[in-house]
């Protein structure tokens, strides 16, 4: 047996839920994203920088 929405209680309900519900889909996956990026920057700290390598002078026939 068929029932409409309004009779069910429901007066349309069920189209004014989907923004909301993709509204919270949006805040989740911003959280996720901004926890997944907080994590990757404070592991990425405290490390020792490179003591060897870089820059050096030329001199002489080096600087053709």
């Amino acid at each position: 047996m068929f029932t409409s929405d309004s009779a069910l209680g429901l007066g349309g309900r069920r189209y004014a839920a989907r923004p909301v519900k993709s509204f919270r889909r949006a805040v989740l996956a911003l959280g996720v994203t901004g926890l997944v990026a907080a994590v990757l920057r404070l592991r990425g700290t405290g490390g020792v920088p490179p003591q060897s390598g870089g820059w050096r002078e030329l001199s002489g026939p080096d600087l053709r």
